[in-house]
């Protein structure tokens, strides 16, 4: 499988009260539609942002949220990635790996990544410095390239 796995910070840049994705970046993921895919992971992170938001009583925005994501999820359906054997294997190295160097990053970005390597996709991202210490391919479709 090649293509391109959507980190969270990606997603929740198209997200509803979001300022405006500039118009060549928009275009770059119409180009890419069918080779992007979405991690059960993200989907993990992105509910718990909805859930925190009915939480604090911040039910109008928890609600937008809610049929956003479920819009995204009907989209992306055949293209939602499980954490399974497979990446979990490759966390585990790529943990000890950052570790070992020093760094310490979270587990969703570890299992994202495992993710990633396990499929052969590039991780898209806002947040490349969270995924350095974990040797996978990046891109940031936000900066000109």
């Amino acid at each position: 499988m090649k293509g391109w796995l959507l980190d969270t910070d990606i997603l929740s840049a198209f997200a509803p009260g979001r300022p405006s994705i500039p118009q060549g970046t928009a275009a770059w993921f119409d180009d890419q539609t069918e080779a992007l895919y979405l991690s059960t992971i993200t989907a993990a992170e992105i509910e718990a942002g909805i859930a925190k938001l009915f939480r604090v009583s911040a039910a109008l925005r928890g609600n937008a949220l809610r049929v956003w994501f479920d819009h995204i999820l009907a989209i992306y359906a055949d293209r939602v990635l499980s954490f399974d054997l497979a990446p979990a294997k490759i966390a585990g190295a790529l943990s000890d790996a950052a570790r070992s160097a020093g760094r310490h990053p979270g587990f969703g970005d570890i299992a994202i990544a495992a993710i990633a390597k396990a499929r052969e996709l590039v991780v898209v991202t806002l947040n490349q410095r969270h995924f350095d210490p974990l040797g996978v391919e990046m891109f940031n479709p936000f900066v000109p390239h």
